[in-house]
């Protein structure tokens, strides 16, 4: 999960990272939940890159509204005016910078879910801003919730930056 090698222990029923040379139980509910589903409902490998879709155009789509709706302030309000900040988190994830916006990186949070996180810096006439972007295959593996809770796992992740620990 965003370069970071997961091991799931059946027996305990818990996940473990790799950390100072031994596993390390992680004590993430959301990282266990999501990644229950992902390995659950990933069934084949999809074709990923030939539709890469937003938030309204998920089958889903209301689910993002009100309480569900992505929280993406707290990205803004950390990297609009950092954008150094931004590459340093996104290199430090495993991000890869992609020719969109002022700034965006794919992330692979798990194998073969890509997921796109877009910045704009704003100017005088436009606000600050971040977007998310999905390959139309990740309706194939998680639902609203699933693909909400992978957002605030990544979110959480980049605003934690380098200094990121689960």
């Amino acid at each position: 999960f965003l370069r970071e090698e997961i091991l799931v222990d059946g027996e305990n029923r818990c996940l473990n990272k790799m950390g100072e040379g031994t596993w390390q139980k992680v004590d993430d509910p959301l990282l266990e939940l999501i990644t229950l589903l992902y390995l659950n409902h990933v069934k084949a490998v999809y074709t990923l890159g030939k539709d890469m879709v937003g938030l309204d155009d998920l089958k889903q789509a209301h689910y993002f509204t009100g309480p569900h709706a992505l929280q993406l302030g707290p990205l803004v309000q950390t990297y609009a005016h950092d954008l150094d900040g931004f590459d340093a988190a996104a290199a430090y994830l495993g991000g890869t910078p992609v020719d969109m916006a002022d700034r965006a990186y794919r992330f692979l949070p798990f194998p073969r879910v890509p997921l796109y996180y877009l910045l704009w810096q704003g100017d005088e006439e436009f606000d600050p801003r971040m977007s998310v972007l999905f390959d139309r295959s990740i309706e194939e593996t998680f639902s609203g919730s699933g693909i909400w809770g992978l957002v605030a796992l990544v979110s959480f992740a980049l605003l934690k930056g380098p200094r990121r620990k689960m």
